[in-house]
C-alpha cells in the first residue's frame, strides 16, 4: 500500500512541536494521523528544520545579526527554577525595602551621635536612592517571574539586571551601619540577590569564563560605587560657606570631591553595563568595560592617592581603580575579547 505525503498543516505543527520540544502537545497533533505515517512526517520536519537552520546561519553570516542553536534551548526545563529564583528577588526588593527602612533613622543619629555629622547627612541621601533602586529592582522580578511563568527567552536576563542592582542595595548598608556597631540586616538582600544572579546566569546558559569576568566587574561596580559615596561625606568636611571662606588646599580637593562623585558613580553605572553586555555576548561589552575602567581609575587614583597622605595607611578609595585597572588590561587582551565576542549575538 502506498504511503500517503503529510499535509503541509501536518509538517508546520510537527516544525512547531520540535521547536518547543512539546512531546505532549506533539502526540495530541498528530493523533489523528495514520501510525505509519507519524515516523514519516517527524522525519520529514526534522528535515525541514534543519534546512530553516542553516539559512538562518547563512543569514546571519551576512548581517549584523548571528544565531546560536545553544540560545535557543537556553531556558529548557528551567522555567520552574527561574520562576522560583524570580519569586527570591521579588523577596530581596521587599527586605530591601522593609531594612533599610527600619534602620535608616536609626544608623544617621549613631553617626550623629559620634560626631560623624557628615556621615549622617550621607546615609540619609546614599539609603533612599539604594531604597529606591532595590524595591524597583524587587518590582522587575515581578516582570521576570510573569516571563518564566510564560516562558520567555527575556526573562532570564532581566532576572540578572534585577539581582546585579539588589547586590549593590543589600551590600553598601552594611557599612555605615558596622561602622556604628550596629546590626547589617541587608546581608539577608545581598546573598539572596547573590542566588539569584548565579542562577539566572546558569539559566541564561553563560559560559563559566564569562561569569568569572564579569563577577570581577562586579567587584569593580560594587567598590566605585563607594568611591562616589566616600566623597559626599569628604565635600562636607571641607567645604566653605561664603562668608568664611579661605583659599587653602582644601579648597581645591573640595572641588575634586565633588566632581569625583559623578564620575565614580557614572563609572560603577557602566561597569554594570559591562555586565549586561558581557553575558549577552555584545561586541560593545569592551568599549563600555574599558570606559567603565578609565572612569573608576579618573575617579578613585586622585583621592586615594591623596588619602594614603592623610591617613599614613593604605586608603580604601584604592581597591576600585586597581581592579579597574586590572580589568581594563584584561579587556584588551585578544582572548578576552574573542570570549566576549564568540557567543553569537546581535552585535548592535
Amino acid at each position: 500500500m502506498k504511503q500517503a505525503t503529510p499535509t503541509q498543516d501536518e509538517i508546520a505543527s510537527a516544525v512547531k512541536l520540535l521547536r518547543n520540544a512539546d512531546a505532549r502537545k506533539a502526540m495530541t497533533i498528530v493523533q489523528g494521523v495514520p501510525d505509519h505515517r507519524i515516523f514519516y512526517l517527524i522525519a520529514l520536519s526534522q528535515i525541514y528544520t534543519n534546512i530553516v537552520v542553516l539559512h538562518l546561519r547563512r543569514y546571519s553570516t551576512e548581517s549584523k545579526f548571528t544565531y546560536s542553536p545553544e540560545e535557543t534551548n537556553t531556558m529548557k526545563n528551567n522555567h520552574k527554577l527561574g520562576a522560583f529564583l524570580a519569586i527570591v528577588g521579588i523577596l530581596a526588593g521587599i527586605l530591601t525595602l522593609y531594612f533599610l527602612a527600619e534602620t535608616y533613622n536609626t544608623v544617621i543619629h549613631t553617626h550623629f551621635a559620634a560626631g560623624d555629622w557628615e556621615e549622617s547627612n550621607t546615609v540619609r541621601f546614599v539609603y533612599a536612592v539604594l531604597g529606591w533602586m532595590g524595591t524597583a529592582a524587587g518590582a522587575l522580578c515581578a516582570a521576570v517571574l510573569w516571563g518564566f511563568l510564560k516562558k520567555q527567552d527575556w526573562a532570564w536576563f532581566w532576572g540578572a539586571v534585577a539581582a546585579t542592582i539588589l547586590l549593590l542595595a543589600g551590600f553598601f548598608p552594611m557599612i555605615p551601619a558596622a561602622d556604628s556597631g550596629l546590626p547589617t540586616p541587608t546581608l539577608w538582600v545581598f546573598l539572596l540577590a547573590a542566588v539569584v544572579w548565579f542562577g539566572m546566569l546558569f539559566i541564561g546558559g553563560v559560559d563559566k569564563k564569562v561569569i568569572s569576568l564579569t563577577f570581577g566587574a562586579g567587584l569593580a561596580y560594587v567598590l566605585t560605587f563607594i568611591d562616589g559615596v566616600a566623597p559626599i561625606s569628604k565635600f562636607q568636611t571641607t567645604f566653605q560657606p561664603a562668608e568664611a571662606f579661605v583659599q587653602n588646599p582644601n579648597t581645591f580637593w573640595n572641588g575634586m570631591y565633588v566632581i569625583s562623585q559623578q564620575v565614580n558613580w557614572w563609572g560603577a553605572a557602566a561597569w554594570a553595563i559591562f555586565i549586561f553586555a558581557a553575558i549577552k555576548r555584545k561586541s560593545w561589552a569592551v568599549p563600555v568595560g574599558i570606559f567603565a575602567g578609565v572612569m573608576s581609575m579618573i575617579g578613585g587614583y586622585p583621592m586615594g592617592i591623596h588619602n594614603v597622605f592623610e591617613v599614613n595607611r593604605f586608603s580604601m578609595f584604592l581597591p576600585a581603580p586597581l581592579l579597574s585597572t586590572v580589568l581594563v588590561i584584561v579587556l584588551c587582551l585578544p582572548g578576552t575579547q574573542k570570549l566576549i565576542t564568540a557567543g553569537g549575538t546581535e552585535s548592535a
